[in-house]
């Protein structure tokens, strides 16, 4: 029996990993065929990309100016997180539109995993499975994909949010791990787009009227 059960985990886990991989080959696919060239918006927030791509290049941690001119590149209520972790993707690969628009993998990773964890929490594996593949070959958010936005990697750290405040919520123990993680991604969250915090008013209501 827990070798049936494992088995059964393991090609779940595949599955979500093969779902992965075929979006990222479209993705793929989709900005080598296509000829892409920034909208307004788009060239907005790249901007913001390139400028934390040479700060993380010319890192210098025990510089004073290096930390001011860091935290003041994005001075609204566009939080840094998103062009910081696409800054650290461009290190590994190549400054240019096309891999800025690959960096959102990260995020999509994060989205196909905590949907499936929170469909998983709420209904079954099976509906996690369903849940992840919808989500994947969306075609509103095959395009959010395939652009550089910050609206992707908003919903990822909003996702990552419900899974843990849902854990937290359920949670029979005082969990203080579990508190701090969900803490430490409210900072995410807020990193990213400050207003995205309104997402999670009524969840943390919850919490709070339970817990209290």
């Amino acid at each position: 029996m827990n070798y049936l059960l494992k088995n059964f985990k393991e090609k779940h886990s595949i599955l979500i990993i093969l779902i992965l991989i075929i979006s990222m080959i479209f993705d793929i696919l989709w900005i080598k065929i296509y000829d892409l060239v920034p909208a307004w918006d788009q060239g907005f927030h790249l901007s913001y990309l390139y400028k934390y791509h040479y700060l993380i290049k010319d890192c210098n941690l025990f510089d004073w100016n290096w930390w001011k001119m860091f935290w003041s590149v994005s001075d609204n209520y566009r939080g840094p997180l998103t062009y910081i972790l696409s800054g650290i993707f461009t290190q590994i690969s190549q400054l240019s539109l096309n891999n800025a628009i690959l960096s959102n993998t990260l995020f999509n990773i994060l989205n196909v995993i905590t949907i499936y964890k929170i469909s998983h929490k709420f209904f079954s594996r099976e509906i996690g499975l369903w849940a992840s593949f919808f989500y994947s070959f969306n075609a509103y958010i095959f395009n959010l994909r395939n652009d550089y936005l910050i609206d992707l990697s908003q919903l990822s750290f909003l996702y990552l949010n419900y899974l843990l405040l849902s854990n937290w919520y359920f949670s029979k123990s005082n969990n203080f791990l579990l508190k701090i993680f969900s803490g430490i991604s409210l900072g995410f969250l807020f990193l990213v787009k400050p207003t995205g915090i309104f997402y999670l008013i009524l969840p943390l209501l919850l919490i709070f009227i339970k817990k209290l």
